[in-house]
């Protein structure tokens, strides 16, 4: 492992049927949001690079499907397993590289990578296909099965918010045979490079786990390779909707944006619900697909819940993210800064008015509370994905349905209540996902399927709705003559 008190800026490499190469493009440095030095660098791949890596998971793909499902589930809960002991290190690379805070960095590293990377594993060992009875009853002598094999290769993209995590995928796609070339985020890419490396030298074969670097023209190059047979990607849903119009006839699991509302009724317990905003807000800066993006409020609480909440609001700690005692850390590019920027003022200047925060200090852009929202605004309409709270006031749950609703995402939504028949009412109304009741749309359950409705993404990541989207089903049907 690299440590943090290099005084020479590392460089991620990529990994190709085996072997660790730099890759032959241009080389991009990553500058540290929080200080605004160079932490680390990458050379893109090229072309001829992403398919020397593509061509070498096929060949390697062949015999890995060969090997029993219980030999590959221990070789790869090994590799996990040989990440642990790094877990910290890897943690800090991730909040060097992007912002995000140390305790942020430690849950996606432990829970998010390690846990549920072997929680795949685990469902791999169950997973199996089915013996229904033939359908007609004149087929006495058929016997039907129903199995999963793998596709082939699977090509991963992943972004910069969570840079590690797809590790996740990468495992559930080799567990049920597959071999995997990954793309990292380019505006994150050592700490993916540092784990990868941990995990693919632990006792994989070379060449059924590959690594490339690279932007959208590498991106594409993997999508559209015809030896790649399924893409995951998750990131915007712009880049999402790119990638299904170049993927042709390929094996889609797209997780992209969303618009996550927070619905906070009458009877709601308000301190709770506000704590659950502050976490659902501002998590990550904002800068997460599962985070609230309209707090829709009644109008009979509302008042109490904006006192609170920019009194929460207000003792946020801000600052440096290697700090355990930092609860919000800088925006990671100066394009999301932009976004943010450009919502505010197009709320403020329709009418909205700005209770605290709205400004910003370099990297750093200040916890914001907006009350006077209203659909038709940006920050109503859009994914902001920065660290702003924007409420919108209604009269009835009725009204906060119809407008959580009115909204082309449906990742990841809440509502809080102390009713139980309004509890299922909108649960079961609310078009998204996932839906937490008396909770946050950070409250990622991972004991369940994950992804959205409408333009939030394509098929289910966790459990085995994720091995699925790995493999195809086949049904074999015969006669015992």
């Amino acid at each position: 492992m690299l440590t943090t008190n290099d005084d020479n800026i590392p460089e991620a490499l990529c990994l190709i049927d085996g072997q660790w190469i730099a890759g032959e493009g241009p080389c991009k440095e990553t500058i540290s949001p929080s200080t605004g030095k160079p932490v680390s660098k990458v050379h893109y791949a090229s072309a001829a690079q992403v398919d020397a890596a593509v061509k070498a998971a096929e060949r390697a793909q062949l015999e890995w499907a060969k090997r029993p499902m219980a030999e590959r589930a221990d070789i790869l809960i090994r590799a996990v397993d040989a990440i642990v002991p790094h877990v910290e290190e890897l943690s800090v690379w991730v909040s060097r590289e992007m912002g995000k805070t140390i305790n942020e960095s430690r849950y996606e590293m432990g829970p998010l990578t390690v846990d549920v990377s072997k929680a795949a594993v685990e469902d791999a060992r169950r997973f199996g296909g089915s013996a229904p009875p033939p359908y007609d009853a004149a087929h006495t002598t058929r016997r039907v099965m129903t199995v999963y094999e793998p596709i082939g290769v699977a090509g991963l993209i992943s972004p910069w918010n969570f840079p590690v995590d797809m590790l996740v995928g990468c495992v559930a796609a080799l567990v049920v045979g597959n071999a995997v070339v990954w793309k990292p985020s380019e505006w994150a890419p050592l700490s993916p490079q540092l784990a990868a490396r941990i995990f693919a030298e632990a006792g994989l074969p070379a060449g059924i786990f590959n690594l490339v670097y690279g932007g959208p023209e590498i991106g594409e190059a993997l999508v559209t390779h015809p030896g790649v047979g399924v893409i995951g990607f998750i990131g915007s849903t712009a880049v999402g909707e790119q990638i299904t119009r170049a993927a042709g006839v390929k094996r889609l699991l797209l997780e992209l944006g969303g618009n996550g509302p927070m619905v906070v009724l009458d009877d709601a317990d308000i301190d709770a619900a506000v704590q659950s905003a502050v976490e659902s807000c501002f998590y990550m800066a904002g800068q997460v697909c599962t985070a609230a993006e309209r707090l829709i409020v009644h109008e009979a609480i509302h008042d109490e819940f904006v006192s609170k909440l920019v009194e929460r609001t207000k003792a946020l700690r801000m600052g440096d993210p290697m700090d355990d005692l930092t609860e919000m850390g800088p925006i990671s590019e100066e394009r999301i800064m932009a976004k943010i920027e450009r919502h505010v003022e197009d709320a403020r200047a329709q009418g909205a008015t700005i209770e605290v925060g709205g400004r910003r200090d370099g990297m750093y852009y200040e916890a914001t509370v907006l009350t006077g929202v209203r659909p038709g605004m940006q920050i109503a309409d859009e994914e902001t994905f920065g660290p702003v709270a924007p409420i919108i006031k209604v009269a009835s749950a009725a009204e906060a349905l119809a407008i959580a609703n009115d909204s082309p995402y449906g990742l990841s939504m809440a509502v809080w209540t102390s009713s139980l028949k309004t509890a299922f009412e909108m649960a079961e109304g609310l078009q998204a996902g996932a839906v937490a009741v008396n909770g946050g749309t950070n409250d990622w359950e991972i004991n369940g399927p994950f992804g959205g409705y409408k333009k939030s993404g394509i098929g289910r990541e966790l459990g085995e709705d994720s091995l699925r989207a790995f493999t195809n089903a086949k049904t074999i049907s015969f006669n015992t003559l």
